[in-house]
């Protein structure tokens, strides 16, 4: 997978012999460039408790105070919009709001 915010056809990534696809907006793949409410709600359900403890606020409070901070990357038409990783990570990790 290559990243970035230059599109790729512009440059000579692979000596110019290349048959990359962009699947940038292809719905198959709108989410995995972030973290979904699902993947959050099942691989973070422990950080997000312990911030909402930390912030003497219920797990429902802090994932709608995530959702309206860090939720927000939408690279479709999809229902499937995004956390930005560093950011949620970032709050998860010291346990406190944390400006992107």
């Amino acid at each position: 997978m290559v990243t970035g915010v230059a599109r790729f056809r512009h440059y000579t990534l692979f000596s110019g012999a290349n048959n990359l696809e962009d699947i940038s907006f292809m719905k198959d793949y709108a989410a995995i460039c972030g973290i979904t409410l699902e993947e959050l709600h099942h691989y973070f359900r422990k950080g997000v408790e312990d911030l909402a403890a930390q912030n003497s606020k219920s797990v429902e409070e802090v994932t709608e105070a995530l959702l309206q901070k860090y939720d927000g990357y939408r690279f479709t038409d999809a229902e499937a919009h995004v956390f930005n990783p560093y950011s949620l990570l970032s709050a998860l990790k010291q346990q406190r709001w944390v400006e992107p």
